[in-house]
């Protein structure tokens, strides 16, 4: 599962929930997350997020792309997976140190 909570400036909850993950792929130095919110898991139901973990190496700093979708009528497939590559997104920097992911 994959917890989120999207909190307002004034730090009070718009929403929180749990979405199922459908995919996770590690390729290289970058991990990829895609979760879809179950019926249930919010009112966001099939809210897409999308994580991108990018290994910055020796000298260079971990990154992290995120992405978000709106939620669909229809659940995408039981295996649904996304990229963040095709979009025009901002990296933030992740503080170093020892993330690892399971399942």
């Amino acid at each position: 599962m994959f917890r989120f909570r999207h909190a307002k400036p004034d730090g009070s909850v718009a929403s929180e929930g749990q979405a199922e993950v459908t995919c996770i792929s590690v390729v290289g130095d970058t991990a990829l997350v895609t979760a879809v919110v179950p019926a249930g898991g919010s009112p966001m139901v099939n809210h897409v997020f999308a994580i991108k973990i990018i290994e910055g190496g020796p000298g260079r700093a971990d990154q992290i792309e995120t992405l978000q979708a709106g939620g669909d009528p229809t659940r995408p497939a039981k295996r649904y997976c996304i990229d963040t590559a095709p979009y025009n997104l901002s990296r933030y920097p992740v503080r170093p140190g020892g993330y690892a992911f399971g399942t």
